[in-house]
């Protein structure tokens, strides 16, 4: 018989091998934490490091040594690095953006960099948040030539010429007022007016630069009153020094509209005219119409019509013509019954039909043969491909960031700087038109002028005259292939290379540029304005789409405080009253800011919102009419504001 075995020492050395792994295990979890800590930091400073050095290398051209902006944005900007998120940034940088200068880096999108590259660059931009500056929130700074130009259209025909003063408000570039109160009284002024004396609030119409510019304009009075710095916008329509007869100007304040780039048609603008114009102004714009409680107590006659509207440049007597016609006049007068329309800022007309009704009083008031030369053979140059002016002629453009992107975009077809020498076999002319010099028919000394004439060839594209020219121009705006602010800065580039004749309009290029630091609102999905901006919006329309599609979500007539969990704010932004970057005097560029929302929708700044905007027009669920209609309804919201 076998003797009885023990496993008493095994199982208690076993037990105690147990034990100690247990214990070694909570010990290695006690430190794991720490560890990890110390692997992240360090794993954080090297990609901190590289990311610096592919800053570097790849970055600084466009967006500045430090971050601080260049031909691209600023991106060490406090606002910008708390709300985008790290793999927002890494989408940017891996994809690019479309139809901007700002390229695909990743690999997987045909850049260079690797996935641990892009991750290196959005760490080292993120090291910026702690430090980074609050540009939304930095100190305006004015700018006194841009200043004129906004007070000559906004401000002189309260406040005179040069701020001289007439009988409907009193002077300000006087010494006595200008030392008496300081720019802390003006800015107030400014933005809340005195509604008790007939000034407006201009802070709801007026971007924060411009009542910056303002103020610039208000110093340069200071320091020397009643003396006029250079105007960049006559306030008379001639190239001729007539300080004592100024050109008529409606009494609601705004600048031109697209219809002075269109070209007009009489038979058309008769028919439209009588249907709308003809009840105030008579058969032929004869006038005689009565209209008490105005000073003249009958309503102006457009035939023959107030002298000092009829220009010799067909283009400046248009533009006066216009600016009655997009913005409405209220005459003097105690209590005129009548009122002109806004006809263009409430979408009555059609840019197309505005231009027409132009034509024909025009055609009522031709220019006295004495005065104006006779020039048939001298037309300006058109591009082959009809169209219209772009959204570009609305904005500013910057000639450094034109430069920049004539280079890799027109310099292959029109020479280094724009001086031509490129064949064009099957052409005409046998070479590609230059830029530098460029057809002098495109110049004019009004810059907005100058400037739809180069539009329409950037926007629609051309083909040369001759039996099979083998270039030919792109329609870099129809096929989204630049952007409107793109196409903006490519004008301002070549304006410069062939600035207008000196005289007393708008110069071809600003004195000095300013970077906005408050930036208008845009959306998180990239994209452009669509068809919706060239439509007219229908208000009934507009509120019915927005009642079925948008209310849920902005509140009724948007006014919002609806709640969204998850984003920083944690309310769906109300639309009633709207974010007041998005308002714009221009009608033009405030359905464009809209529209971007409503065509590529937008997901809001927070860790994980419940509700974003939906992309109607890129998805389709609304027209082009129907999102014209929506932008009618919210811009009637805030007509006030």
């Amino acid at each position: 018989m076998r003797p009885k075995e023990n496993y008493s020492r095994y199982v208690v050395t076993g037990l105690i091998l147990t034990v100690a792994v247990l214990v070694s295990f909570q010990v290695y979890i006690l430190r794991e934490p720490q560890r990890i800590a110390a692997v992240t930091n360090e794993d954080k400073a090297i990609a901190v490091a590289a990311g610096q050095q592919l800053f570097k290398d790849n970055c600084v051209t466009c967006h500045g040594a430090n971050g601080e902006g260049d031909i691209g944005p600023a991106l060490n900007d406090s606002t910008f690095l708390k709300l985008t998120a790290d793999a927002t940034i890494f989408s940017v940088i891996s994809s690019g953006i479309p139809g901007t200068q700002m390229p695909a880096w990743n690999q997987q999108h045909g850049g260079p960099l690797t996935d641990e590259n892009v991750n290196q660059l959005v760490a080292y931009l993120k090291s910026w948040q702690a430090a980074a500056p609050d540009l939304r929130n930095a100190p305006l700074k004015g700018d006194a030539g841009n200043g004129i130009v906004i007070f000559n259209s906004v401000c002189a025909i309260c406040h005179g010429p040069n701020g001289t003063g007439t009988d409907k408000a009193p002077a300000l570039n006087e010494a006595t007022h200008l030392n008496q109160f300081d720019d802390a009284w003006y800015k107030d002024t400014i933005m809340k007016g005195r509604p008790a004396k007939g000034m407006p609030t201009w802070g709801t119409v007026l971007a924060p630069q411009q009542t910056a510019d303002l103020l610039a304009l208000i110093d340069e009075w200071r320091a020397s009153p009643a003396v006029s710095i250079t105007s960049t916008v006559p306030l008379t329509s001639t190239g001729e020094t007539t300080p004592t007869v100024d050109v008529a100007r409606p009494s609601n304040p705004g600048g031109p509209g697209p219809a002075v780039a269109l070209t007009g048609d009489v038979t058309s603008g008769t028919k439209v005219y009588v249907d709308n114009c003809q009840k105030c102004h008579g058969p032929q714009g004869t006038g005689g119409v009565a209209n008490p409680g105005s000073t003249d107590g009958t309503i102006p006659p457009l035939n023959p019509i107030d002298e000092t509207l009829i220009d010799r440049n067909p283009h400046v007597y248009a533009y006066n013509l216009d600016l009655f016609i997009e913005h409405g006049s209220t005459p003097e007068g105690p209590n005129p019954k009548q009122v002109m329309p806004a006809w263009g800022d409430t979408k009555k007309l059609t840019p197309q039909q505005i231009a027409d009704v132009i034509a024909y009083v025009i055609s009522l008031n031709p220019v006295p043969a004495a005065t104006t030369p006779v020039t048939p053979t001298a037309e300006v140059a058109r591009p082959s491909n009809p169209g219209d002016a772009g959204p570009a002629i609305a904005l500013t453009g910057n000639v450094k960031a034109g430069e920049a992107l004539f280079a890799p975009t027109c310099k292959k077809c029109h020479g280094d700087q724009g001086v031509g020498g490129v064949a064009n076999p099957g052409s005409d002319d046998g070479t590609i038109p230059p830029l530098n010099p460029i057809d002098e028919t495109l110049i004019d000394a009004n810059s907005t002028v100058y400037a739809t004439n180069l539009d329409l060839f950037i926007e629609h594209g051309s083909t040369a005259a001759g039996p099979n020219p083998k270039e030919k121009m792109p329609a870099w705006g129809d096929t989204k292939k630049l952007t409107p602010q793109q196409i903006a800065d490519l004008i301002a580039y070549v304006m410069s290379l062939n600035p207008a004749p000196a005289t007393p309009t708008t110069p071809v290029t600003p004195t000095a540029e300013v970077t906005p630091t408050v930036e208008v609102a845009r959306p998180s999905n990239p994209g452009d304005a669509g068809l919706a901006i060239t439509l007219v919006g229908d208000l009934t329309a507009g509120e019915k789409i927005f009642t079925d599609s948008c209310k849920k979500c902005h509140g009724d007539q948007g006014v919002g405080g609806v709640a969204n969990p998850g984003s920083d704010d944690g309310t769906i932004p109300p639309l009633n009253p709207i974010d007041e970057t998005l308002i714009d005097p221009n009608s033009t560029v405030y359905a464009a800011n809209l529209d971007l929302f409503l065509e590529h929708g937008s997901t809001p700044a927070g860790p994980n919102p419940k509700e974003t905007m939906p992309a109607w027009g890129d998805t389709q669920k609304l027209t082009p009419q129907q999102i014209a209609d929506v932008i009618a309804y919210l811009i009637s919201l805030n007509s006030g504001k």
